[in-house]
């Protein structure tokens, strides 16, 4: 498997690492978007809830992995293991970037905040979508079908996951 980017070769376990905090750090990130009030958008303080959110999401991730990672091996972690788990993470954050800056923009201008909660919304929701596609690259496959799919199927349900956090968290 290769890294979308660099291309790199990347290990099977790295590439499930970083599958996982792309879907995960998207579900978070759109649970925390679809929580906010619409009387709170006004202030630049949902802007900085979101990237709380991720921030801690992301350190929760790459800890939660390398507990994992350590529990499949006898030996200690390296540092460049620990790392590659921090490495791994980042698709957590990644998917916070967009919708911090419109949340941002919003509290500096006139745009409704509706506007920017819907629009990082579906941002979020198109990520999950094309997620068939994203697995097929690492395993050097074209998408088919079944992979476009398969990434529509997990958008519709980190959509439901969002309104079920949502209606029994508040």
């Amino acid at each position: 498997m290769r890294d979308v980017r660099t291309g790199a070769v990347l290990s099977p376990e790295d590439a499930a690492a970083r599958i996982s905090a792309y879907v995960y750090g998207n579900m978070v990130v759109l649970a925390a978007l679809a929580s906010l009030s619409q009387d709170a958008m006004t202030s630049g303080h949902v802007a900085v809830v979101v990237a709380g959110v991720a921030a801690s999401t992301f350190l929760a991730h790459a800890v939660a992995d390398g507990i994992g990672r350590r529990l499949r091996s006898p030996h200690r972690l390296t540092t460049s293991q620990l790392v590659a788990e921090l490495r791994d993470s980042v698709p957590v954050l990644s998917a916070a970037i967009l919708p911090v800056l419109l949340l941002a923009f919003t509290a500096w201008s006139s745009i409704p905040g509706v506007w920017a909660q819907g629009i990082a919304g579906l941002y979020l929701v198109i990520r999950l979508g094309l997620i068939g596609a994203l697995v097929a690259r690492y395993r050097g496959v074209p998408s088919s079908r079944r992979t476009v799919l398969a990434g529509l199927t997990l958008a519709a349900l980190g959509a439901l996951i969002t309104v079920i956090k949502v209606t029994v968290g508040h």
